[in-house]
């Protein structure tokens, strides 16, 4: 007979902390985390092209690319900007 292995709950696991997949709007320039959540591994592995994403501080969407996409670890509050996006200004409109 072969042993019942059942599969473990989140009340059976630990709490483990996993990277937080975080955007800096473009407008306001704080930082948030994303609608979207995954492990490093499997963002590696995806396409990532103009997808929207709205601040909750200043409520703009933005549309964001995967370099905008940063990985902090929960509970930082300071982030590492890769991304040069935040810093970036509009230009001047040439009609």
């Amino acid at each position: 007979m072969q042993p019942f292995y059942s599969m473990p709950t989140t009340r059976d696991m630990e709490t483990i902390a996993r990277p937080l997949l975080t955007l800096v709007c473009p407008v306001c320039g704080a930082t948030f985390p994303s609608a979207m959540q995954m492990d490093p591994r499997t963002f590696e592995g995806i396409q990532v092209t103009n997808l929207f994403e709205r601040c909750p501080k200043c409520s703009r969407v933005s549309r964001f690319n995967k370099p905008d996409y940063l990985f902090r670890a929960p509970g930082e509050t300071e982030i590492n900007l890769r991304s040069g996006r935040a810093r970036r200004t509009a230009a001047p409109k040439v009609n």
